[in-house]
């Protein structure tokens, strides 16, 4: 079956709004070169819903996670589950800068 024109954002937008406190869950493996760098869509889907990130530290994403404040790095073999505990002003914080820093480092080209 081939779906022509799918409206991407509104679907997930539904399954977000679901949930309280949203992250996105971007683990990308550092241990691979090509992997530090990989996956920018979710990065932009994350930016796009106003979502912070959670990824692994050692990778692209990790300092774009650091620099803006706009998620949590996670050590690769410290993550037994995934619950992560995080107040609701850190995370209100976290939302507020991957909205506004990093969609304007990402239109004043600094990323």
């Amino acid at each position: 079956m081939i779906v022509k024109g799918m409206d991407y954002y509104a679907l997930l937008q539904d399954k977000v709004s679901q949930y309280r406190y949203p992250l996105f869950l971007i683990l990308i493996n550092p241990i691979h070169p090509s992997y530090r760098y990989a996956l920018p869509n979710k990065f932009f889907q994350a930016q796009a819903l106003g979502c912070p990130i959670i990824a692994y530290e050692n990778t692209y994403l990790a300092e774009i996670i650091e620099e803006f404040g706009c998620g949590l790095t996670l050590l690769q073999s410290s993550v037994k589950n995934f619950e992560i505990k995080i107040d609701q002003d850190e995370y209100f914080e976290m939302k507020k800068s991957i909205i506004g820093k990093v969609g304007q480092a990402i239109t004043n080209d600094q990323l």
